[in-house]
This record gives C-alpha cells, sequence and structure tokens, in this order.
C-alpha cells in the first residue's frame, strides 16, 4: 500500500471512529421513535351521540334524553378505547356506561 491510498483509508476510519458513538445513539433513538410510533393509535375521533325517546304513540314524540360526547381512539383497526366523555357538558367519571347501549366498533 502506498502512502496515497493509506491517507485515505487513515482518514475514514479516524472519522469512523469519532462519529460511531453518534451513530449509535441516533440509532437507539430511531429505534424508540418507531416503536412509539408503532403502539400510537390509527386515529382519534370526536364522537357525539344525542339520545332521543319516545313512547309507542302514533305519531311518535320524541323527547330529548341526553347528549354523549367523548374522544375515541381506533388501534390497528379492530381495538378502540373510548376517553374523555362528557354527558350533558358534565365529565363522566364512572367506570362503566350502565344504561348505555354502545356497540361494537364502527363502520
Amino acid at each position: 500500500m502506498n502512502k496515497r491510498s493509506l491517507l485515505p483509508a487513515l482518514l475514514l476510519s479516524c472519522l469512523r471512529a469519532q462519529f460511531a458513538p453518534h451513530q449509535t445513539a441516533l440509532e437507539h433513538v430511531r429505534a424508540v421513535n418507531l416503536e412509539r410510533a408503532a403502539k400510537l393509535p390509527d386515529f382519534v375521533a370526536d364522537e357525539t351521540a344525542v339520545r332521543y325517546h319516545s313512547r309507542h304513540t302514533d305519531p311518535p314524540e320524541w323527547k330529548h334524553v341526553d347528549t354523549i360526547e367523548s374522544e375515541i381512539a381506533f388501534q390497528r383497526g379492530t381495538q378502540f378505547s373510548r376517553q374523555h366523555v362528557r354527558v350533558n357538558g358534565q365529565p363522566w367519571h364512572k367506570k362503566g356506561f350502565n344504561g348505555y347501549n354502545w356497540g361494537g366498533p364502527l363502520g
């Protein structure tokens, strides 16, 4: 190996040694961000349900019962979670939804 070809090889070796710790840290940051992104929901939507009730009369006499607002997050197209629930504008602090019939996933 002559002096001309040794210089670029030596310079490249020094640069690799200097930037190797930074590359490792960058790869770690990249891996953490990709893992976090994989856990993000597919999408988040605001949901509003307005409930009415009528006795069995002809014609029906619909009366407003309540309005339920929430934020739903869909994960991988099948799992969803409902949060920030408000009934008639008031926060809903109860664990379940007794008396409410919310079916399966949308669409």
